[in-house]
């Protein structure tokens, strides 16, 4: 039962969303504050080492012991989650960063609402290859002294991220793998799905512009892409939606186009685009040819309704009418 209760504490951590790096400035959790939550380091081929601050703050109202620790991760899925990665996978996983990490220290003792820094330092060794590597310092708080220990056993545990760039080989790259389009032929589409792959060596922030224009070239949608600014980290695939946003009136039935325009963060030079057909017919033109046609089937059924606006009857109606009229 306690090697479940182990495996249920890192549950916690498989779907974190993967932001830009200084986006949260805090990660908490019940009794225990983490800051910042994301950390983005650059280190040049040079540099011997690479030392910076977190802060542990204990929110409970007693004395609490934290353990501190350092681990990898790598992406968890196409959703932008992250996945903390066990001894074995981190050996294997050649973006890891935890190996290459000292800590000023392994446990705080904090009184009431008494915050600590730690020092942690990113040693820079030849087997640090240049481009993009991915650690955390997980902070765990310690069961007081005396407590029984329970049977099942559910912790809860704060991360800071660390986004490490080492210069001198940095390797950019961003495609478009493929795109789902939610369009139907009465209505515009509210959303364009993105699935990013990144095939070099260091993380990217995707962004970009979705613009729809009508049979006639007026633009009468836009999207921002990625405006959460969401990471895709190196040779990994990353899904993003962009929401779509009415502009003007499309009242005119036929092909309209989804112009894709997309290129990652700091990226110079032409951006990447791309074009995408599809029938709008618009709900309204429906409605009114299923209004005629209900009118033709009704008029259909009912001959003599039909001849009386038809021919010489249509003649001989008018001239009764002139006739009372005294013309």
């Amino acid at each position: 039962m306690r090697k479940l209760g182990r495996l249920l504490v890192s549950l916690a951590f498989l779907a974190l969303p993967l932001g830009l790096p200084g986006q949260a400035a805090a990660k908490t959790i019940s009794g225990l504050t983490v800051s910042p939550a994301l950390q983005s380091i650059t280190i040049s081929q040079t540099q011997a080492a690479k030392s910076f601050d977190f802060y542990v703050t204990n929110n409970d109202p007693v004395e609490q012991e934290f353990h501190l620790a350092t681990i990898d991760f790598g992406s968890l899925d196409d959703s932008g989650g992250i996945l903390f990665l066990g001894p074995e996978k981190a050996l294997s996983y050649k973006y890891g960063l935890a190996r290459w990490i000292t800590l000023e220290k392994d446990a705080v003792a904090l009184m009431p609402h008494e915050t600590q820094k730690v020092i942690v330092t990113i040693h820079n060794k030849d087997s640090l290859a240049p481009g993009g590597h991915y650690g955390a310092v997980l902070v765990t708080p310690q069961l007081a002294r005396g407590t029984p220990t329970p049977q099942t056993q559910i912790n809860q545990v704060a991360s800071s991220l660390l986004f490490l760039t080492k210069e001198g080989g940095a390797h950019y790259s961003l495609k478009l793998a493929n795109y789902s389009l939610a369009a139907a032929a009465v209505r515009l589409p509210g959303t364009l799905d993105l699935r990013f792959r990144n095939a070099g060596n260091i993380h990217v922030v995707p962004r970009g512009l979705v613009t729809v224009t009508d049979p006639f070239g007026r633009t009468v949608q836009k999207g921002i892409i990625n405006s959460d600014s969401g990471l895709a980290l190196p040779e990994s695939f990353r899904e993003i939606a962009a929401p779509l946003a009415r502009t003007a009136t499309s009242w005119a039935p036929g092909v309209y186009h989804a112009h894709i325009s997309y290129y990652y963060e700091g990226q110079a030079g032409d951006r990447s685009t791309l074009e995408v057909s599809f029938l709008y017919l618009n709900g309204w033109y429906v409605v009114g040819l299923a209004a005629l046609g209900a009118a033709g089937a009704y008029l259909k059924m009912r001959p003599r309704r039909w001849e009386q606006l038809r021919g010489p009857l249509v003649w001989r109606h008018l001239r009764r009418l002139l006739v009372k009229l005294r013309f």
